[in-house]
């Protein structure tokens, strides 16, 4: 896990959005300790979404969270394959994602290792899940996730 000061500003960004936000406390708690982690994942998919796929629903971002962690999982397995989506919409997010997650795996300081990301990437999967199955739209997390970035 990775300590911010509390000067940090991704710290303090990120409180704030938990506190505005009705996430569960587990959700509270996870974000809390790997802030950098997902405001950088966060801020790939809005940026993709602004500058190429207006049209992004949640459920593209759903398919390409979950391809990557399979890909993960395959990854930790030794398996030398990667699952591609035949939506290019959605491979390509997935291409976005799968670049930051080796970014992460690859940095000189080592910050996450492939079981931290596989259980980061589960968290923001479930997040995601529990959004979609409060049907308040196709487009609330990425909405939610806008406020952000």
């Amino acid at each position: 896990m990775i300590e911010c000061p509390e000067t940090c500003p991704f710290l303090k960004k990120s409180k704030g959005y938990l506190k505005d936000r009705k996430l569960t406390q587990s959700e509270i708690r996870v974000r809390t300790a790997f802030p950098h982690f997902f405001q950088n994942l966060e801020k790939r998919i809005i940026e993709l979404r602004k500058t190429r796929f207006r049209d992004l629903v949640d459920s593209d971002v759903k398919e390409a969270l979950e391809q990557n962690l399979s890909n993960l999982d395959l990854q930790k397995k030794g398996i030398i394959y990667e699952y591609k989506s035949v939506n290019p919409k959605v491979q390509i997010l997935s291409d976005v994602i799968g670049e930051f997650l080796t970014s992460c795996l690859e940095a000189k300081e080592k910050s996450y290792d492939l079981n931290t990301l596989i259980f980061l990437l589960k968290e923001e999967v479930l997040f995601l899940k529990r959004l979609l199955e409060e049907r308040k739209g196709k487009t609330y997390y990425l909405d939610l996730i806008s406020t952000l970035h």
